[in-house]
């Protein structure tokens, strides 16, 4: 399934029948007022370079299990380090989560106004916020996470790194 979107209000991502793949050729844009919420199983495949940005107000509700993890790579057949861009968060909702999520193959370029490529990166405007857990990062051409200054603030526990050319963790307070 393609799913190229401006999220303006709340929206449930859910797993597709025959582990098919989300694929995202354009980057997908969480807005004010927007919450995505994923289902646990959910497989997203990004083309290269894409990234995927929670913005302003809006939140990423990444909420995968065990059993059923999240998964968000590159498009089949483009299994290297750093082929898309990577989750950056540039908003400050306290709900933004990712747990039991496997972010593989990020870190291409950094984005936008964010001065490091990561998987996952966290803008230092509108006190950016994400609680990160049980996640597996792997393959980044960059860092797993990075966070751009002070006003970013990652909660972080539980989490797998393999295979980050830069920091597990970087800059993060």
């Amino acid at each position: 399934g393609s799913f190229d979107a401006a999220i303006d209000s709340d929206v449930t991502m859910v797993a597709l029948s025959g582990n098919t793949p989300y694929r995202f050729s354009s980057t997908p844009t969480i807005n004010d007022g927007g919450t995505l919420t994923v289902d646990p199983g959910v497989e997203m495949t990004f083309e290269n370079d894409v990234a995927f940005h929670v913005n302003g107000g809006g939140a990423l509700v990444a909420d995968g299990t065990t059993d059923e993890p999240i998964t968000m790579t590159a498009t089949a057949g483009n299994g290297q380090q750093g082929w898309w861009r990577g989750v950056g968060v540039y908003s400050g909702n306290s709900n933004n989560l990712i747990d039991h999520l496997e972010i593989r193959h990020a870190g291409s370029t950094d984005m936008d106004g964010i001065q490091q490529a990561a998987n996952v990166a966290l803008s230092n405007t509108n006190n950016s916020f994400l609680e990160l857990t049980n996640s597996t990062l792997s393959d980044s051409a960059g860092d797993g996470v990075y966070c751009d200054g002070s006003d970013a603030t990652l909660s972080a526990s539980e989490n797998t790194f393999s295979t980050i050319a830069g920091q597990n963790v970087a800059n993060c307070q």
